[in-house]
């Protein structure tokens, strides 16, 4: 068929709107293994797919919905469910409250780990919607970092005042 073998639809869908072929799709896979970071990742800092491409892509791939959260402003009492070290682990940020049910921003909605894990933290019904990684980080920084501190921040500008 392609000569590679893909292991995800997210794959299948690069190729199949011609955005990668299947070598490009490898020559992507083996950077993000020796990067050791995400093939999203990985092919957004190639360059060969935007991210807003990348976010139609997986919306439509996942049904789900797409957010700009430069757009959007998040309740202060939505970001207390889920705390800022699981956003930042699996890129992802509570933006509203309907009920019980959360509904969070993914960079990769189809990371079911990711799911399990904020539904397991903020004790609710979780319905994904997707957003850029970048805009994801964005929010983060905004919403979590100048609340409570982020220790790793504060650690390194500490550092930055000693180096100086």
């Amino acid at each position: 068929m392609w000569g590679v073998i893909l292991k995800s639809g997210l794959e299948r869908d690069l190729i199949e709107n011609r955005l990668l072929t299947p070598e490009e799709i490898q020559d992507t896979k083996t950077s993000a293994e020796e990067n050791t970071s995400t093939f999203m990742f990985a092919l957004i800092q190639s360059g060969k797919v935007s991210e807003e491409k990348l976010q139609d892509l997986l919306a439509s791939r996942y049904k789900v919905k797409k957010i700009d959260l430069d757009r959007f402003q998040i309740p202060e009492e939505v970001v207390k469910y889920v705390p800022p070290q699981l956003c930042r682990k699996h890129k992802v940020m509570p933006i509203t409250k309907k009920g019980r049910k959360l509904i969070v921003a993914f960079s990769d909605p189809g990371n079911f780990y990711a799911l399990d894990d904020v539904s397991m933290i903020a004790q609710m019904q979780i319905e994904r919607i997707v957003a850029t990684e970048s805009s994801i980080e964005r929010a983060i920084k905004k919403y979590y970092v100048p609340r409570g501190g982020d220790i790793n921040n504060m650690m390194e500008a500490m550092a930055e005042g000693e180096a100086e």
